[in-house]
């Protein structure tokens, strides 16, 4: 008996796992821009001050967005 409990148990497991292994999701995008291209990497210093200060830029306005959101949130 706990052997063909054991052989149930690994087939489903082989199922599950060929199951997510084989699924070709549309997640794995997330590098890629509009365009479907992507994003150079900056290759002097001005470039690397202007990318810093846009990743600043877009925390920046994130925080602002979700503290908004939960000020909204909250006053419901």
């Amino acid at each position: 008996m706990r052997l063909i409990l054991l052989l149930i148990t690994a087939v489903v497991i082989g199922f599950l796992l060929e199951k997510q292994l084989g699924s070709n999701s549309t997640d794995s995008e997330i590098g890629y821009s509009e365009n479907n291209v992507l994003p150079k990497p900056p290759k002097n210093k001005q470039d690397l001050q202007n990318l810093k200060k846009d990743l600043n830029q877009l925390m920046q306005d994130t925080k602002d967005k979700r503290a908004k959101n939960i000020e909204q949130t909250l006053n419901k």
